[in-house]
């Protein structure tokens, strides 16, 4: 049985031995930070290397945010273990454009996490699979 997972909350994947976490909405700064530590304190504690993002329902990611994923979370969280990302897009271009601007660090700077972006659950999960 697969796991609930909640509207801006994130979990251990048991099956894909990874993280999933969901961003829904239009977030304040705390709340997308919560979630986004949640995210390192679980691959840390679950020894896992993947995280499933879905943005789908997020609207947009404020500057602020944009700027503390790429100059102290990523970092982090690839201390703490993280290899390779999957996102499922937001459906409105203002998310998908903020979302992509946001890890533009990993492909800039060459960070050693394998990421990639897709329109639905299923081919995330499968790309996670094999990679």
């Amino acid at each position: 049985m697969e796991d609930v997972l909640l509207k801006n909350d994130c979990h251990h994947d048991t099956t894909l031995n990874a993280v999933h976490a969901n961003y829904d909405g239009f977030l304040d700064e705390q709340t997308f930070k919560d979630i986004s530590n949640k995210a390192i304190s679980m691959l840390a504690e679950k020894k896992a290397t993947k995280i499933l993002v879905d943005t789908s329902g997020m609207k947009v990611i404020p500057k602020e945010n944009q700027e503390w994923i790429q100059g102290d979370w990523f970092p982090r969280a690839i201390q703490a273990g993280l290899k390779t990302m999957a996102f499922i897009t937001p459906r409105n271009i203002f998310g998908e454009v903020s979302t992509k601007a946001t890890n533009q660090k990993v492909e800039d700077e060459q960070l050693p996490v394998s990421l990639e972006y897709f329109y639905n659950k299923e081919e995330a999960v499968e790309w996670l699979i094999n990679n």
